[in-house]
């Protein structure tokens, strides 16, 4: 973990050290899908969207281990994203997980999201105010496991916010901010109903002058978790991510705190890519 937070730390210093920024280059190439399905960082939404008629297809795989409570969780999540009209993005994820607990066969997990972004504020660079927009997502677990996260539907709602500012000078350095917050309700009317709180905050660096390979760093907190596999957490996320006009690769490590006495802390690798079409 301290090797790979040092790596991507010696690895921003020296490729922002050789390189000339362009001051009339000042827009990043594209954000990417979240492992959740709409556009942002790994974790963390932006209020981009797509612009009308585009499609994205993403991919990710995450790994997670844990010692207390022995158990060892992988997730497969493809995603596909639509733009449908401008500021409105339509996206869809099918969530596989398998866990595997000590004394008990591996069982599957299924989930399917569907999240729709609105973005009702432009960014206005003049007036240094960042944009805005409305994240809503209806959730439901398929698989027929007794070992699943949700018994029924849910919904989750976020207000979004990000913006692009230049740092330095006279070699001016943009760097993206990003901001989501809000509460994801499930299994409504229910005795087990639940309901937490997420907030996450999030930048992302370019490393070189082309803006193509950038640094994400996020945190990422949640509130009041009951759900199985979740609970009350803090996570640090380190990411590197190359981007073109068409393609993502992205991949990181997120050190997740745990809250809970007797629960160790984890570490959640990940992985992404996307193609854009």
């Amino acid at each position: 973990m301290r090797r790979f937070f040092l790596f991507l730390s010696l690895l921003a210093f020296y490729l922002s050290s050789t390189t000339a920024w362009a001051d009339h280059h000042t827009e990043f190439v594209k954000t990417s899908p979240t492992v959740f399905g709409p556009s942002g960082l790994l974790f963390t939404q932006s209020a981009d969207t797509l612009a009308p008629g585009q499609i994205e297809i993403g991919f990710s795989l995450a790994n997670e281990q844990s010692d207390r409570p022995d158990l060892t969780l992988n997730e497969l999540m493809p995603t596909v994203t639509v733009g449908l009209l401008d500021r409105l993005e339509l996206s869809a994820r099918a969530d596989y997980l398998f866990v595997n607990v000590v004394g008990m066969e591996e069982r599957t997990l299924q989930d399917v999201d569907v999240s729709l972004k609105w973005r009702f504020i432009d960014e206005n660079k003049k007036d240094n105010l960042p944009a805005a927009g409305l994240s809503f997502t209806y959730f439901k677990p398929t698989g027929k496991d007794e070992l699943r996260q949700f018994g029924s539907w849910g919904l989750k709602a976020l207000l979004v916010s990000s913006a692009e500012a230049e740092l330095g000078k006279p070699h001016s350095i943009l760097v993206g901010f990003y901001f989501d917050a809000g509460i994801m309700i499930s299994d409504f009317g229910k005795s087990y109903e639940e309901r937490h709180t997420l907030i996450d905050f999030g930048a992302l660096f370019p490393l070189t002058e082309s803006k193509q390979l950038q640094l994400l760093l996020e945190v990422n907190t949640t509130q009041n978790n009951d759900t199985l596999l979740e609970g009350d957490y803090t996570g640090l996320t380190a990411a590197l991510r190359y981007v073109t006009s068409h393609l993502n690769v992205t991949g990181g490590i997120q050190k997740r705190i745990r809250s809970e006495s007797g629960v160790e802390d984890t570490n959640r690798l990940v992985f992404q890519g996307s193609l854009q079409f």
